[in-house]
C-alpha cells in the first residue's frame, strides 16, 4: 500500500513539474539580443533570443505575432523604423531598417504555444557607425593658413 502511495506521489510531481512552463506569467519571460549594437543601414539582421527566466532557457518554439521598430525622442515623436521577423535554430530573427544612428527599441510580442497569454517585451538596440563621421572643417584651411598662401603667390 505504501509503495502504491509512493508511486502516485512521484507522477503526481513529475506532471506538476513538467506544467510549471503551462502556467508561467508573461514577466517569467524576457527577450534579449544577441548582440545589441548594429550599423544604421537597410537590411540588417538582428537576433534576439526569448529567455525563459526561472530556468533560464532559450524559448525555441515561440512565434512572432507583432513587431515594431521605433527610435524615442525627448520632446518630439518616435521615429519609426521597419521590422520584418523570421525564425532560425532557436532564435527570432529581425530584418531592420534604421535611417540612422541612436537608440532604438525593438518591440516584440509573442506567442508560446503552451502559454494562455502573448509575451511582450521591448529590445533595446543601440545602433551606431563604424567609423566616426568626418567633421566639414576637416579639409577647410584654418584662416592663417589661407592668408599664408595668398602671399606666398604673389
Amino acid at each position: 500500500m505504501r509503495s502504491r502511495f509512493m508511486t502516485s506521489m512521484a507522477a503526481a510531481l513529475t506532471m506538476a513539474m513538467s506544467m510549471t512552463r503551462a502556467f508561467a506569467a508573461p514577466k517569467d519571460y524576457r527577450f534579449e539580443a544577441v548582440s545589441p549594437i548594429v550599423e544604421p543601414s537597410r537590411g540588417n539582421r538582428v537576433a534576439i533570443r526569448l529567455i525563459h527566466l526561472p530556468t533560464n532557457k532559450v524559448i525555441r518554439d515561440a512565434m512572432v505575432v507583432g513587431t515594431g521598430l521605433k527610435m524615442p525622442m525627448n520632446g518630439m515623436s518616435s521615429m519609426n523604423g521597419s521590422v520584418q521577423a523570421s525564425r532560425t535554430s532557436g532564435t527570432l530573427e529581425f530584418t531592420i531598417n534604421v535611417p540612422m544612428a541612436g537608440d532604438w527599441l525593438l518591440d516584440i510580442t509573442a506567442k508560446i504555444p503552451e502559454e494562455a497569454e502573448v509575451i511582450h517585451g521591448l529590445v533595446p538596440l543601440h545602433v551606431e557607425t563604424s567609423q566616426p563621421p568626418v567633421s566639414r572643417d576637416a579639409h577647410r584651411p584654418s584662416r592663417g593658413e589661407e592668408q599664408s598662401n595668398d602671399n606666398a603667390d604673389c
